[in-house]
């Protein structure tokens, strides 16, 4: 049984996960939706992959991870 979205438990969604929606165009609790039809047997998968690819290509630029793209001290 999928739990009723409230108020509350909008406003306190995690903000990894509200970037995911927001990267899709979508609120968090419409991605919700959206991800539980494209992944019934684990509807947080969309995420886990988007967040996962995000990772790693992060570890690949420390600097990047550290102080977001646009964000970069000249020096590194």
């Amino acid at each position: 049984m999928r739990r009723r979205l409230t108020r509350a438990f909008i406003a306190a969604w995690n903000p990894r996960y509200a970037n995911y929606a927001r990267a899709h165009g979508r609120t968090p609790a419409e991605q919700v939706d959206q991800d539980s039809k494209a992944w019934p047997g684990g509807h947080m998968t969309g995420f886990v992959l988007w967040n996962t690819f995000r990772l790693r290509k992060a570890a690949k630029d420390p600097a990047g991870l550290l102080y977001g793209q646009h964000r970069r001290p000249r020096s590194l």
